[in-house]
C-alpha cells in the first residue's frame, strides 16, 4: 500500500461585538484579543466548509515534492476560502446596517 498525508482544512467563524472609534480599531481590538486567546473558536463556530487534500509520500519523511505540492494546494484553498470570508463580511455588514437602522 502507498502512504498518504491528508490535510484537513476547516473554516470557522465567530461574530463578536466591540465598542470602537472606527472599523479599523474594531478589527484591531478583536485581533488582539484573538491572538491573546480571549476568543477561541470551536466546533460550534464551524461554517461547515471542510476540504480534504491527499498527498502521496515518497518515503516516511516525505520530500521536497510533497512540500511544493502542499504549498500549491494551500494557496488554492486560500483562494477558495476568500468567497466564504467575503460572504461572512457581507453578512456582518448587513447586521451592522440593520442595527444602525434601529438605533439611528
Amino acid at each position: 500500500m502507498k502512504r498518504f498525508n491528508v490535510a484537513i482544512t476547516e473554516m470557522f467563524e465567530k461574530v463578536v461585538t466591540v465598542k470602537a472609534n472606527n472599523q479599523e480599531d474594531a478589527e484591531q481590538i478583536v485581533a488582539s484579543k484573538w491572538y491573546s486567546g480571549q476568543y477561541a473558536l470551536g466546533a460550534n463556530d464551524s461554517t461547515g466548509n471542510v476540504e480534504f487534500a491527499a498527498y502521496q509520500t515518497k518515503n516516511k519523511i516525505g520530500g521536497i515534492g510533497n512540500i511544493v505540492g502542499k504549498i500549491g494546494s494551500f494557496a488554492g484553498k486560500i483562494l477558495k476560502a476568500i468567497p466564504a470570508a467575503v460572504k461572512g463580511v457581507s453578512r456582518l455588514e448587513k447586521e451592522i446596517q440593520g442595527q444602525g437602522a434601529r438605533f439611528g
